[in-house]
């Protein structure tokens, strides 16, 4: 265990979850991750990729977070063009595809879960 009850109580409930689902269908990371976001936070988009097949539970304890998805292909063209580019034309890019249906928004609260699924990619912000 970590040594923090409160985690390794967590964990063990979730390995429980994972045991009714079916162990050659997925297996619980042994390791969970706090990752803790202040206003302004802000992720490029990415995949979960930890622990094949990457499922990944997101659970919010405070404040919120609003996870943007886009197909993977897109959502790495979108890292690259505002890296690239710079913000403003990342806001083009992603207005325009805003325009056309392309992509998804959840916004996640305090004591909210969301699970992120392995066929796309997401960008994660902390409104100020």
């Amino acid at each position: 265990g970590s040594g923090v009850p409160l985690l390794d109580g967590y964990w063990e409930r979730l390995d429980d979850a994972s045991y009714v689902v079916g162990e050659g269908v997925a297996r619980l990371n042994p390791r969970l991750y706090l990752i803790w976001k202040t206003a302004g936070y802000c992720t490029p988009y990415h995949q979960d990729v930890h622990v094949p097949p990457h499922f990944t539970l997101y659970n919010q304890t405070s404040g919120a977070s609003a996870f943007h998805f886009l197909p993977l292909l897109l959502g790495e063209y979108a890292t690259l063009v505002g890296r690239r580019d710079g913000p403003s034309r990342l806001k083009e890019l992603l207005q325009r595809l805003d325009g056309e249906g392309v992509g998804e928004v959840a916004t996640l609260g305090p004591k909210q879960m969301l699970l992120i699924l392995p066929g796309g990619a997401h960008g994660v912000y902390v409104p100020r």
